[in-house]
């Protein structure tokens, strides 16, 4: 795992752990890219950084219906996150 994927992952549990269900992929690559070089959302590995740890089992993923994706940890998505998405 390269550093904008560990950077992703340990967005996604600090967020998690601050008591949210599920994270926009949005803003995942908002917070990871720095401020001062935005034009890096651009480049590879953060383009497809959120993939890579998908296809690797560290985060799972569910589409909302207005067609976001969000991340969350762990094998399902709970009932009380279908619920707020509207799933």
């Amino acid at each position: 795992m390269g550093p904008v994927e560990s950077e992703m992952l340990a967005y996604v549990q600090r967020c998690l752990a601050e008591g949210r269900l599920s994270i926009p992929g949005k803003e995942i690559i908002d917070a990871v890219v720095p401020r001062d070089h935005p034009d890096w959302r651009h480049r590879p590995s953060y383009r497809h950084g959120l993939d890579r740890l998908h296809r690797r089992h560290a985060l799972n993923a569910v589409v909302a219906p207005d067609g976001t994706r969000h991340y969350f940890i762990g094998a399902y998505p709970s009932a009380e996150l279908r619920a707020s998405l509207g799933l």
